[in-house]
């Protein structure tokens, strides 16, 4: 019996580190996430989900062994600490249960953030994207031998270049205003 309270107690500690591991962590991703964190993470709850297993597989044996015929000839003192560590063996497969849906909506709002920044990010490129086509379509239609409005002036080149840099800051205020930008 005493080994199994070991066991338990075991269990119980290896569960506190991981408590605390998942809190750092917790904190570190608060602020800004990198990927040494999110590896962390996923080995949290790699852990998580072998400690779960090994407490199940423990739980089962536990049981199995309070209704055996040799644990009905042990001692009550004896049949008192199988059902305490039975318990104990209980909460502990509960505290996983809780600390592995912790550990995952941890990961899963890490995830979300990261989707947001590179939302963000994708929308900013593509704004600026869209602006810095249009000073290559004008001069690119002004490249062709064909006549076109403005061609003759004596200005032309400064009269297109405002003209594309007026029609540029006119889809930038509406990009700015849209929250693309």
């Amino acid at each position: 019996m005493t080994f199994l309270l070991h066991a338990t107690n075991y269990f119980n500690q290896a569960l506190d580190k991981i408590n605390n591991e998942r809190n750092i962590l917790d904190r570190k991703l608060n602020g800004h996430i990198i990927n040494h964190d999110l590896l962390q993470l996923a080995q949290i709850e790699k852990s998580l989900i072998y400690l779960s297993s090994s407490i199940k597989t423990n739980l089962m044996m536990l049981e199995d062994l309070r209704h055996t015929p040799l644990t009905l000839q042990i001692t009550k003192e004896s049949q008192e600490k199988l059902d305490d560590i039975l318990i104990e063996m209980e909460q502990a497969s509960r505290v996983v249960q809780i600390a592995n849906d912790v550990t995952g909506k941890i990961s899963r709002t890490s995830n979300n953030i990261l989707n947001n920044n590179l939302n963000d990010t994708m929308k900013f490129l593509t704004g600026w994207s869209i602006i810095l086509t249009i000073p290559t379509i004008g001069t690119g239609f002004y490249g062709m031998n064909v006549d076109l409005p403005f061609m003759k002036l004596p200005l032309a080149w400064l009269l297109v270049s405002g003209i594309l840099v007026s029609l540029m800051l006119i889809l930038y205020w509406f990009l700015k205003r849209k929250n693309i930008l």
